[in-house]
């Protein structure tokens, strides 16, 4: 077995959770797999349990989020030389990519963490790797600035959105999204937990920041592939993520921005807020509790149980 724990946090994820454990558990790398199950009410981590009796399930009683998902699993691995983070929603096509990406930390001292290229279920680049944040990206992407033509279409977004990087390239990046993450477990604890004022969004690119500031880099592989089955996790949250992303990001501005940028860009991004809700209806009765940085991803109600006999497909 290798020395990896990947760490799969889950809610309600159904059978694309027996795809991303299945593909985990087929790895020439064997890597230890552990599973936090938030609260889900479909019958997965049964599934997952009946499965894979070699998985080991941290059951949580409720949903407390991506970050404090991985947290409770980051705790009980300190032992392991690598953690990958897996989301529930991917999975690795090639049973000895792992192993690859895990000789890569082997071979050389100086890589800390090493992602693949991320794809659509039929095989398209997916580009869910971003630059850091700058007050005046934040603006742009997540506020007002978006209405502005030269803004939106100038060189701050292509840079944080890497729309200008050839990703057929082995080369560094900053902030790759959580999908499939391996690094060092010694620059992983210097890092630290994820921050779970950021339950679901914007707990990678506060993490990949902070991982940034400790001097450290992931290394882009394009050969090694994952699937990603973008969205499928936060789409059960219904409308209530568009104000759960609002008031992360929020929360985001005030942590990491300073001074009059900083308000300049919590600013944009409350505005981005009322406008829509004046003109598209959105986010009806929020607006307060956005601006104060409450969390609503868990005001959503879990779905029923899976009637008898229905296992995992819930």
């Amino acid at each position: 077995m290798s020395q990896t724990a990947a760490i799969v946090v889950n809610w309600n994820g159904g059978p694309l959770l027996l795809d991303a454990i299945g593909s985990l558990v087929r790895q020439t790398a064997r890597p230890e797999v552990w599973l936090v199950d938030n609260g889900s009410a479909d019958g997965s981590p049964e599934a997952v349990a009946q499965a894979w009796p070699e998985v080991r399930i941290l059951r949580q009683d409720s949903n407390r989020g991506f970050a404090a998902g991985n947290n409770v699993a980051l705790r009980e691995v300190i032992g392991r030389r690598h953690v990958l983070f897996f989301n529930n929603d991917a999975v690795l096509p090639d049973p000895e990519s792992l192993e690859m990406a895990e000789a890569m930390l082997r071979r050389e001292p100086s890589v800390n963490g090493v992602v693949g290229r991320y794809e659509y279920p039929d095989g398209r680049f997916q580009n869910y790797y971003n630059g850091h944040l700058t007050p005046f990206a934040f603006a742009v992407a997540f506020g007002v600035g978006r209405y502005c033509p030269p803004w939106r279409r100038g060189r701050a977004l292509d840079e944080f959105y890497q729309l200008r990087r050839d990703f057929s390239q082995p080369g560094t990046m900053v902030h790759p999204a959580f999908v499939s993450l391996l690094a060092r477990r010694e620059a992983v604890a210097r890092v630290g937990l994820l921050d779970e004022q950021f339950p679901i969004y914007f707990n990678d690119s506060d993490w990949c920041r902070r991982w940034s500031e400790a001097g450290y880099t992931w290394h882009y592989r394009p050969d090694w592939r994952v699937v990603h089955h973008l969205g499928q996790s936060t789409r059960k949250l219904s409308t209530v993520a568009q104000a759960e992303m609002a008031a992360s990001a929020l929360r985001y501005a005030r942590k990491h921005f300073g001074g009059p940028p900083g308000w300049l860009a919590q600013a944009s991004a409350f505005g981005e807020v009322c406008w829509r809700r004046l003109r598209h209806g959105e986010m009806s009765g929020c607006l307060g509790g956005i601006w104060r940085g409450e969390t609503f991803f868990n005001r959503v109600p879990a779905p029923p149980p899976p009637p008898a006999g229905g296992g995992s497909q819930g």
